[in-house]
C-alpha cells in the first residue's frame, strides 16, 4: 500500500474558497498535515509486525528447546527411580 500525497496548499485553497480566512485556512493545512506524518500504511505495519513474529519465533524455539531438555531431565530421574524399585 502506498502513501498517498496531502496537497496543504489545495486544502488551504479549497478552505479559503469555502469562507475561511487565509490564516486559518493555512493552519488547518498544516495541522492536517503534521498529523498525517505519524501515520503509518499497511506495508509498514506489515513489516513491523513480520519482525515480531520472526523474534517471536526464535523465542518459542529456545523455550521449546529448554522445555525438552527439561522434559528429557525429569524423564531420567524417573527412570532411575524406576531403576531402584
Amino acid at each position: 500500500m502506498k502513501k498517498t500525497t496531502f496537497d496543504a496548499l489545495r486544502v488551504a485553497n479549497d478552505l479559503e474558497a469555502a469562507g475561511m480566512e487565509n490564516g486559518q485556512a493555512r493552519a488547518v493545512a498544516t495541522a492536517i498535515q503534521d498529523a498525517r506524518a505519524d501515520l503509518v500504511t499497511k506495508a509498514d505495519l506489515d513489516a513491523g509486525l513480520a519482525t515480531v513474529r520472526a523474534e517471536m519465533d526464535v523465542r518459542f524455539a529456545q523455550m521449546e528447546g529448554r522445555m525438552e531438555a527439561g522434559f528429557a531431565q525429569s524423564e531420567a530421574g524417573f527412570a532411575q527411580i524406576d531403576a531402584r524399585f
